[in-house]
């Protein structure tokens, strides 16, 4: 009877990996610029050949310093290009497949028959292993941008203008080959072919930029401290992918020439988005004591009519350093609180979750095969969703009290806090009606609320032995959420 040890069978002692790392730096006081580059290979610690990663990293940046008109300049690029592999086959479609079978194989369950070749078909480490089963294998390549300038306007002590850009570019390739090794039943070496392969192909792009300008100015006059900032910020993102498959392969190779055409598969999409938003936030404190803040935001996104695309929220947040009052010192100077700090924030943010595209326009659905006119399917098309002029952001109203202390020469740190948040609004359709009217009504801002309440703690300790430094620490969080009204 087999007494198989499936980790020894299928999984090495220990998965190879290594890196290699080159950078360069240098500069004047002027110019300064750093170069780095990185390759990292990981194997695998399963018993086969198709399972490894191999990454290409890359970095340039460049600062320089325009003393004479005060501006300062930073460029960089960097990026990276990753290949992978994993195994593929009928049975074991990731590596959850693998491992479970390695995990919950029984002992008397054999891999091999009396030949050495893999015998059974099902869940059969020795197939999904094989060289000859099937592969997934994926290219990604990743590029960003950035530039940022900080201009210090003359005879203005504290008045900056600031910009910057930033530019992401990805696109991946990716290649499926489902197929599984043959397996040979007891006493024969006569191969069971496995189920027809299967060839999947998918390709995806995609790009985004962001442009931001700001005013930034800082002023402390006496015990009184000021920071202001406003500017205006905007970013699109464009997106494509493509897929394409050939089933029930007859000639075992590993490209679509060799698949036949019948029930061949394609598909494909694009999408693009754009976000803008005027920002502004000012920030004060008295002798670091006394603590005001507040921001607002004039947000627009185009998934909502043009009508309703802008939302305005704003927050504001107050701290008192109590352990700087007179009638407090005591407690610091007897190290019972270092420091002890009360704040409180409350702040109306807006989101755009799971809200479609393009709902505010008029469409249709587009079906491959609505038709079958003499025996060949035809392209139709239906009537789509209801459009709506009638929807905006949904608003998450947030509110937060806390305390922060430090106590026993700062050793001793921690945090409460209890935090309230309501969201409205949510944009939905009114189902009650679409079955009289077999279509949903138009989408809304509807009456939906749901709220979350909880409590969070943590507390660290920190030290020194020996010249040895530690911290230990210990959070814990309590939440209760629900929905006042179910949309």
């Amino acid at each position: 009877y087999p007494n198989v040890d499936w980790r020894e069978f299928a999984m090495h002692r220990f998965a190879p990996q290594q890196r290699h790392d080159l950078s360069i730096s240098s500069g004047t006081q002027n110019t300064r610029y750093y170069g780095g580059l990185s390759y990292y290979h990981q194997g695998t610690i399963l018993k086969t050949d198709n399972n490894k990663n191999d990454r290409v990293t890359y970095r340039f940046n460049v600062d320089n310093n325009f003393e004479k008109i005060k501006l300062r300049l930073h460029t960089g690029i960097d990026g990276f290009v990753e290949n992978n592999v994993l195994p593929l086959s009928a049975t074991a479609g990731s590596y959850y497949g693998i491992f479970s079978h390695i995990q919950n194989s029984p002992s008397n369950k054999a891999p091999l028959n009396e030949f050495g070749l893999p015998y059974g078909a099902s869940d059969n480490l020795a197939i999904e292993l094989s060289p000859l089963s099937g592969y997934n294998k994926n290219t990604s390549r990743v590029f960003n941008g950035i530039m940022g300038l900080d201009l210090e306007v003359p005879h203005v002590t504290g008045l900056h203008l600031k910009a910057n850009a930033n530019y992401n570019m990805w696109n991946s390739i990716g290649k499926a080959w489902n197929v599984s090794a043959p397996s040979y039943d007891l006493g024969s070496t006569v191969p069971v072919p496995g189920n027809p392969p299967t060839l999947t192909a998918a390709s995806g792009n995609g790009s985004s930029v962001t442009l931001q300008g700001f005013v930034a100015y800082t002023k402390s006059f006496g015990l009184h401290n000021l920071d202001f900032l406003g500017g205006y910020e905007m970013s699109r993102a464009d997106t494509g992918n493509f897929s394409a498959s050939r089933q029930s392969y007859q000639i075992i190779y590993d490209q679509f020439v060799a698949g036949p055409t019948v029930n061949q598969l394609a598909n494909g999409s694009e999408k693009e988005g754009v976000r803008a938003g005027y920002v502004g936030r000012i920030k004060y404190d008295y002798a670091a004591k006394y603590f005001l803040e507040g921001s607002i935001r004039y947000d627009a996104s185009d998934l909502f009519p043009p009508d309703s695309r802008w939302g305005t929220f704003y927050a504001v947040s107050a701290g008192w350093m109590l352990s700087d009052e007179s009638f407090l010192h005591f407690l610091k100077d007897r190290k019972i609180f270092d420091m002890l700090k009360l704040r409180g924030s409350y702040g109306v943010t807006g989101t755009s979750d799971n809200v479609g595209a393009f709902v505010y326009v008029p469409g249709y659905n587009v079906n491959a095969n609505a038709w079958v006119i003499n025996g060949i399917p035809q392209q139709g098309t239906s009537e789509g969703s209801l459009p709506s002029s009638s929807y905006s952001w949904y608003t998450i109203r947030s509110r937060n009290i806390g305390l922060d202390f430090a106590s026993l020469r700062e050793r001793l740190t921690g945090s409460i806090d209890y935090f309230y948040t309501r969201t409205t609004g949510y944009v939905q359709s009114d189902t009650r009606y679409a079955g009289p009217l077999g279509k949903a009504l138009p989408v809304i801002n509807s009456d939906a609320a749901r709220r979350k309440e909880g409590a969070e703690f943590n507390v660290a300790w920190n030290d020194e032995v020996a010249g040895l430094h530690y911290q230990v620490g210990v959070n814990y969080s309590y939440y209760n959420q629900l929905w006042e009204k179910y949309p």
